[in-house]
């Protein structure tokens, strides 16, 4: 309970006399906790961050079946795709440096592990984007020739 509203799959709790909320995700045993000042604002960002990556992923998808795959459009939108992709690894070393400066010591939270995926997609992506540059490049050279 917490304005009195009984909110399912949330739980409210303090400590060190800050509010918390302790998210459960359904049909499993884990949980996300956001400090209560800032968990509006921090789904919203990521539900925002997560729809644009998700119609960029599509975008992405999409090359493989268009017909003429080598074009400058086509690297701009994984160049896109690949910033996309690192800005979780930038915002989450970020975070991880604050809180080392503000604790003083390293610590590796569950949060963090959201690098991970991201990071391999990136590196995948930036492998496509080599071999399309070097492909568009070679598609140029080919349409010049007689």
């Amino acid at each position: 309970m917490y304005w009195n509203w009984d909110i399912p799959l949330i739980d409210i709790f303090q400590e060190k006399n800050i509010n918390y909320s302790k998210i459960l995700i359904p049909l499993t045993e884990t949980y996300v906790i956001f400090p209560i000042k800032f968990t509006i604002l921090i789904i919203w960002v990521s539900l925002l961050f997560y729809a644009v990556f998700f119609y960029s992923l599509k975008e992405f998808f999409k090359l493989f079946i268009i017909e003429k795959v080598f074009t400058e459009a086509s690297q701009k939108k994984l160049k896109f795709f690949l910033w996309l992709n690192f800005t979780p690894i930038l915002f989450s070393i970020l975070l991880l440096i604050t809180r080392s400066l503000s604790a003083k010591k390293i610590t590796f939270n569950d949060d963090l592990i959201i690098i991970i995926p991201h990071l391999f997609i990136g590196l995948f992506v930036y492998l496509y984007l080599d071999i399309l540059k070097k492909g568009t490049n070679i598609q140029q050279e080919n349409d010049l020739t007689i």
